[in-house]
């Protein structure tokens, strides 16, 4: 089932470049190097699906082929929306100059403190904190 016209060597080290890209992109989201939000992260995982699809145009296996389509059309959705997206809207992490991942103990605190919330009272869950922070951030450039 060749339908590049490929030599079998060939669709072979496309597709084992296809295999090393999705590494590598794994690995730079699981370090924080890039945010599975960025356009580069579903770029690169198309181009990855895409580099599998190739190979196993030689030597073809369904689940295989089922697998790189998904990811294929799941990257084209990804990349879709958020080309779509201006880029104010996208819900950036917040940084610090310390650790480049984490905020302040300050910058939490600020956060908790805009929460509103008196004693006895509901407390707000992780996730609600974590969505205020990020607004608090975006809306005040120094506060980094």
């Amino acid at each position: 089932m060749d339908i590049f016209n490929l030599a079998p060597r060939t669709a072979d080290i496309i597709g084992v470049i296809g295999f090393f890209l999705y590494v590598t992109n794994y690995t730079m989201l699981t370090l924080r190097v890039v945010s599975g939000d960025a356009i580069k992260y579903f770029a690169v995982n198309l181009i990855a699906a895409s580099c599998v699809l190739i190979g196993l145009s030689v030597h073809f296996n369904l689940a295989s082929a089922l697998i790189q389509c998904f990811f294929v059309s799941m990257s084209f959705v990804g990349l879709v929306l958020r080309l779509r997206k201006p880029a104010a809207q996208l819900e950036k992490p917040f940084e610090t100059a310390a650790t480049g991942l984490l905020p302040s103990a300050a910058q939490l605190q600020d956060v908790m403190h805009s929460a509103d919330v008196s004693p006895g009272t509901y407390r707000p869950g992780p996730e609600y904190v974590r969505r205020t922070a990020h607004r608090a951030l975006a809306d005040s450039p120094t506060a980094l």
